[in-house]
């Protein structure tokens, strides 16, 4: 499956992507080890739903 997302993931960049989001938590789990394969930034949903709403607390307090 790394290898099928790899092609994906490439095929994506040379058609002009600039970055690449996940597209499901059952995913993330595959992020670190697909990011060290490719070169273009991969968006994590559930990390980047976290952090999204980790900042929102910080900028309502």
């Amino acid at each position: 499956m790394l290898a099928r997302l790899e092609g994906e993931v490439r095929a994506a960049e040379a058609a002009g992507a600039g970055a690449v989001a996940l597209g499901c938590a059952g995913m993330a789990h595959l992020r670190d080890d697909l990011a060290a394969r490719v070169s273009v930034p991969l968006i994590d949903g559930v990390r980047a739903a976290a952090l999204l709403a980790a900042a929102a607390v910080r900028v309502t307090r």
